[in-house]
């Protein structure tokens, strides 16, 4: 996913993150193959963490999931919103890349995401 995940990045925006050391004190926590790949998609704008964790053992929540696909397809946009993910899921909706998700109903977004959605939104954006 990562390495798809490039290919876009290099083809669309980049990702500017600052004063972000992509170290987190619960590392230890992921399984040894995926702690490389956490650095570099926190280097790459993907994942931000929060108060220094990553949290690889907590479920992702659909804003979440609508945040992180902005960010691969739009680079990071104003989060300082009434919800951090509204400006993502704009974007993706008017490109109709939410069609047959619930994810424009704010009271989704902070719900845990599902394979299912997940499964509809890449593949939205691959046809």
């Amino acid at each position: 996913m990562l390495t798809i995940t490039k290919q876009i990045l290099k083809n669309r925006y980049s990702l500017p993150w600052e004063n972000q050391t992509c170290e987190f004190n619960d590392l230890h926590e992921a399984w040894e193959d995926l702690k490389d790949i956490i650095k570099t998609s926190c280097a790459e704008g993907l994942f931000h963490g929060h108060q220094g964790n990553f949290m690889p053992q907590k479920s992702i929540t659909n804003g979440e999931l609508l945040t992180v696909i902005g960010r691969i397809l739009y680079g990071t946009l104003d989060e300082n919103t009434e919800h951090f993910a509204k400006n993502y899921a704009e974007n993706l909706n008017n490109e109709n890349l939410l069609k047959d998700t619930n994810l424009m109903d704010n009271t989704k977004r902070d719900s845990p995401a599902t394979r299912w959605t997940l499964a509809i939104v890449i593949g939205n954006i691959l046809n």
